[in-house]
């Protein structure tokens, strides 16, 4: 297998109201081009609705502008937080698969406020961020078509209401407005749409013991396609053609990175890839506990469950799944201590960081878990790190009582020596030996490591500064990172080791972490772009 990180599926499509799933079609709105219209231009449709042509409104009110249709719109801007919505009723001649479209201000952009949608008695939902057309039209220029969703609906009369929920994100005021609703029946009948391409791996990782299946994920009955399949260093190793309307099994292909790529059978250009790896499958992998490579998947943060729909339901499994399929026995995770400590004496233990680091150890995967933020009740200042520096010592306690038998390593701060800390370094010193102190009381094996110097070496001086404050007995570890090429390396860590040296620390671990970058020097790596990623190495 190539040492390199996994890229999660690229996802060309998505579903616009997952709360809406029970009646939400197999094919999305956003696969459908925006119309690129504006008033009095009407795009076809069905059934046309004048945004001011509500049943019933709570909060908002009918404005004339001269460029919306019918020279009207429905909208709201106001400060108020009285229930903010408009009500629309109206009727469909045929049941069928419809598509609903608005022309209004773009959802999930600064000056627009979160919206929902309820349709026939149905819970409203939040209407996440849609594409837009690229025109623009009304006196503020800030309205733009958009489809909203594409559902299956009975014939007759049907209930729609859209409801303001919020302030928008640039100010306090409650922002919106509705030019004109749209329906169209049967959308996708007159679109020749692009093929989406979908695997039932998570990541897009196979296994060696799981066959390499992928699947057309829109309807697009009669078609076929055209297939390359190319490996980490660009060569070809399968070709073929494939009737969509089955899934493709490839060939048995050996560990490793690959693209496949696909366009119309008629085409002559490559369209585009999907990137996939297959992987040892992990029950006869032989792992070695004390590998020195682990991945910074700071999982807790970055692959938070949302009610967003390009992340994936249960995000933390599958995150810790692809852990595991990638060979890695240890991940470095964030946690925030305003979060789990946001008063004196209030703790909160459920929470992602508690989830994470079960679910990583339920998979024998080791953890060192790192925070750089402290509540505004233990600062005390302007500062970075706590000016209370017991209530960091107890912290450090608790969380080693609560989670130590799932944390192997526990890191104080991160980047200190850059804008992560303001304060001066025998500040952090002494915060670092505070929050030492707490670790070691809840367990005296517990690994400690200092906060990871960012800078390019040679080390900077403010961690000199650090060391001539007394820091070297109180972490087990030193923690710093590279952000140079690799064959530098070797004359990075001989500065490591030399700065050590000088202040009584040459018998610490060595624990550092690497980021490489993809550079215009091509011949440098030949590491495509979706698989670049923060790595680190742990004990040498």
């Amino acid at each position: 297998m190539h040492r390199h990180a996994i890229p999660f599926a690229k996802s060309t499509a998505f579903v616009l109201l997952l709360g809406l799933s029970s009646w939400v079609s197999p094919q999305t709105a956003s696969e459908l081009p925006p119309w690129e219209l504006k008033s009095p231009q009407v795009p076809k449709c069905d059934v046309w609705i004048e945004g001011e042509a509500f049943q019933r409104q709570e909060g908002g009110s009918v404005a004339d502008d001269a460029e919306c249709y019918g020279g009207k719109y429905w909208g709201v801007y106001t400060t108020k937080e009285d229930p903010i919505s408009a009500t629309y009723v109206f009727t469909l001649p045929k049941a069928g698969m419809w598509q609903l479209s608005m022309a209004g201000q773009p959802v999930g952009t600064g000056y627009t406020s979160p919206i929902r949608l309820g349709l026939d008695g149905a819970a409203p939902v939040a209407v996440p961020k849609a594409e837009t057309s690229a025109v623009s039209w009304s006196s503020s220029k800030a309205v733009r078509w958009m489809h909203l969703l594409v559902t299956n609906l009975a014939a007759g009369e049907h209930r729609l209401t859209l409801e303001v929920v919020g302030k928008r994100p640039m100010d306090a005021q409650r922002a919106f407005r509705i030019d004109a609703l749209a329906l169209v029946r049967d959308p996708f009948s007159g679109v020749k749409l692009s093929p989406r391409i979908a695997t039932d791996r998570p990541g897009n990782v196979y296994t060696t013991a799981t066959p390499l299946v992928f699947r057309q994920a829109r309807s697009m009955p009669g078609r076929e396609l055209a297939y390359r399949v190319t490996d980490f260093l660009g060569a070809e190793v399968a070709a073929g053609q494939w009737k969509v309307s089955a899934p493709l099994t490839l060939a048995d292909l050996a560990p490793g990175y690959y693209r496949l790529w696909y366009r119309e059978a008629d085409a002559k250009a490559w369209e585009a890839y999907i990137p996939f790896a297959r992987v040892i499958d992990p029950a006869k992998r032989r792992l070695d506990p004390a590998s020195p490579f682990c991945v910074d998947t700071a999982q807790s943060w970055l692959a938070r469950d949302k009610n967003h729909p390009l992340f994936p339901t249960n995000a933390y499994a599958l995150t810790s799944d692809l852990v595991v399929l990638a060979g890695l026995t240890m991940v470095r995770d964030r946690m925030s201590w305003n979060q789990v400590n946001p008063e004196t004496h209030a703790f909160i233990w459920t929470n992602a960081y508690s989830t994470n680091a079960r679910l990583l150890a339920e998979r024998g995967v080791k953890v060192t878990s790192v925070y750089h933020d402290a509540p505004a009740w233990a600062k005390g200042r302007n500062g970075s790190v706590p000016e209370d520096l017991f209530a960091l010592y107890r912290f450090s306690k608790e969380m080693v009582k609560q989670w130590g038998s799932m944390i192997s390593a526990w890191e104080f701060w991160n980047e200190q020596d850059i804008s992560f800390c303001k304060d001066p370094a025998w500040e952090f010193a002494a915060a670092q030996k505070a929050a030492f102190l707490g670790y070691k009381a809840a367990d005296p094996g517990a690994k400690v490591l200092i906060g990871a110097a960012a800078a390019n070496l040679p080390i900077p001086r403010y961690f000199e500064n650090i060391f001539e404050n007394g820091i070297a007995p109180y972490f087990d570890a030193f923690n710093f990172h590279i952000y140079r090429e690799l064959h530098q390396y070797d004359a990075l860590m001989a500065d490591v080791t030399n700065f050590l040296g000088r202040y009584g620390a040459a018998d610490k671990e060595l624990w550092d972490r690497k980021t490489l970058f993809v550079t215009a020097r091509k011949s440098v790596y030949s590491v495509p772009m979706e698989a670049t990623g923060h790595v680190f190495t742990g004990p040498q």
